[in-house]
C-alpha cells in the first residue's frame, strides 16, 4: 500500500514556502487570490496584506469574504477588495472583474483555490 501522506505535506509544505517568499515581496503590489475567504487561500491574502499587499479576492461564501476583507484591512498595511464569484462559472468571474475595472492591472495571481482548468485563462 502507498502512502500518499507525504507527498501531500511536501507540496503543502513547499506551497506554503513559495507563499512566504511572495509575500516577502508583495509591498505596493496588486494581487488576486481566488478562494479567499477560507483556508490557505485566506492564509494567503492575509500574508499579501500584512506584506503591504492590495489584494483582491474572489470567492463564493459572500458573508466570510467580506468579514475577511473587513478586519484584514483595518489591520493593514495592505488593502483587501472582496468580490462574491464562483471561480468555475466564467460568467461570474467575468462580472467580478467588471466590478474591479477600475483598479489598475495586478501584478499576480495565486489560485489556491483548486479550481485548475488547462489551458483555460481566468477570465
Amino acid at each position: 500500500m502507498v502512502n500518499e501522506r507525504p507527498t501531500t505535506l511536501r507540496a503543502r509544505t513547499r506551497s506554503l514556502l513559495t507563499l512566504r517568499k511572495s509575500a516577502m515581496t508583495a509591498l505596493n503590489k496588486r494581487i488576486i487570490v481566488t478562494g479567499g475567504p477560507r483556508g490557505i487561500a485566506a492564509a494567503a491574502v492575509a500574508s499579501f496584506v500584512r506584506a503591504g499587499a492590495h489584494v483582491a479576492t474572489l470567492g463564493i461564501s459572500e458573508e466570510p469574504g467580506r468579514t475577511l476583507a473587513g478586519k484584514l484591512t483595518a489591520e493593514g498595511p495592505g488593502t483587501v477588495t472582496y468580490f462574491p464569484a464562483d471561480v468555475s462559472d466564467r460568467t461570474a468571474v467575468s462580472e467580478a472583474s467588471h466590478r474591479g475595472s477600475d483598479q489598475p492591472a495586478a501584478h499576480g495571481l495565486r489560485r489556491p483555490d483548486g479550481a485548475h482548468h488547462p489551458g483555460r485563462t481566468l477570465a
